[in-house]
């Protein structure tokens, strides 16, 4: 309900899933499920590369606090992910 730097990396993460692999996160939602987090439920991340999961799915938390601090920091866990088994500070 809130306009922040945390929208702004969420509408990142969108429209860099969209872009990447022609698929909406969101896909077959109707404008209202759309607009409440609540409503929403998982988005489908399943189409983005392995390493890049992560890191979208962190931007959408639906909790503005559990997203990156900022755009940048979103760009910098996408252009290095994690090692694979390595446990997100996050989910510790």
């Amino acid at each position: 309900g809130l306009v922040s730097d945390a929208c702004d990396q969420h509408s990142l993460a969108l429209i860099f899933q969209e872009m990447l692999v022609g698929v909406h996160p969101y896909r077959n939602l109707s404008p209202r499920q759309l607009a409440n987090p609540k409503l929403r439920g998982q988005p489908d991340v399943s189409f983005l590369p392995g390493p890049d999961r992560q890191a979208v799915l962190k931007a959408l938390s639906p909790d503005p606090a559990q997203r990156y601090r900022s755009c940048a920091e979103m760009v910098e866990a996408l252009s290095h992910p994690p090692p694979a088994g390595a446990v997100a500070p996050s989910s510790r």
